[in-house]
């Protein structure tokens, strides 16, 4: 069983690490987790650890997705030297041993990485981070293009999933409607955000397609926070009734967010035209719920 596993997930019990091992099936992803603990999973410290002493074991391993580290705003910007260590210096030294073993590395970046002035970005467009842990992305990407030879970067736009349950941005919408909690949504904040199962598939279909270089993974249409509360909204007020109150400000209003930027749509036309794909818009989505 060990010989079959084929791409190493760093990272693997996380939001997004869990999903695309699943994704591709238990068979071909071998994952590592550090706090949350998985099943067949490895411990594994970015301090410490080393990537080729799970190759000893695991010697089919073809690719490693770069999935782990630290990536709570809030923790990030309140612990600026612990998480730059972590993000940075040891995801540095991690890479570096992926490019000395000689296999593929995959780095999920982020949208953060612009500015947020003009959106609708392209993978050529200039970075120009604005706040902490789109710095230390966009530090990380760059150390990539300067020493990798074997990689894909891959700039995911704001991940989403239709679990009523959990505590992403549906379901949190979810939970306050069905309470008659008021709702603060930012009403300037534009992306072009990708449901969960699309982005595994993406993800899964670049990897397979073996595709070099830096890959934006969105949806292709953008949308404003606003309109999106507005669609999910909707479609709640069909079956149920909600007596709170919605209120908007600008999203550097909130606390935490005074620094993010504001229009990180991007234009993932070379991620459709690489695998063929062209994943549904929030619209799309939500229109498949079933109250």
């Amino acid at each position: 069983m060990k010989n079959k596993k084929k791409i190493l997930v760093l990272g693997g019990s996380g939001y997004l690490g869990t999903k695309f091992s699943s994704f591709i099936g238990k068979d071909k992803a071998l994952q590592t987790y550090y706090t949350n603990k998985i099943e067949g999973g490895i411990f594994f410290d970015l301090k410490i650890n080393s990537v080729k002493e799970i190759l000893k074991s695991y010697s089919q391993i073809k690719y490693i997705v770069l999935a782990a580290g630290i990536f709570d705003f809030k923790r990030i910007s309140s612990n600026l030297s612990q998480t730059f260590f972590y993000n940075v210096e040891c995801m540095k030294r991690i890479i570096n041993e992926i490019n000395m073993i000689g296999i593929k590395l995959i780095f999920l970046s982020s949208e953060s990485v612009f500015d947020g002035k003009k959106g609708n970005y392209v993978e050529t467009d200039d970075t120009n981070p604005t706040f902490e842990y789109a710095k230390q992305k966009d530090l990380i990407e760059k150390y990539i293009l300067s020493n990798a030879k074997n990689f894909l970067i891959i700039r995911l736009s704001k991940v989403y999933d239709l679990n009523m349950l959990g505590n992403k941005l549906i379901g949190n919408w979810y939970r306050k409607l069905k309470n008659n909690d008021d709702i603060w949504c930012a009403n300037d904040n534009v992306f072009s955000p990708i449901h969960l199962l699309d982005a595994c598939r993406s993800i899964s279909d670049l990897i397979n397609k073996d595709a070099f270089g830096i890959f934006h993974l969105s949806s292709l249409k953008s949308y404003n926070r606003k309109d999106m509360l507005d669609i999910f909204l909707s479609k709640y007020l069909m079956k149920h009734k909600y007596n709170g109150k919605i209120k908007y400000k600008s999203l550097n209003e909130f606390k935490g967010a005074e620094k993010q930027p504001l229009n990180t749509s991007l234009l993932p036309s070379k991620m459709m035209k690489t695998i063929n794909f062209n994943p549904k818009n929030i619209q799309e989505w939500i229109n498949t719920i079933d109250f």
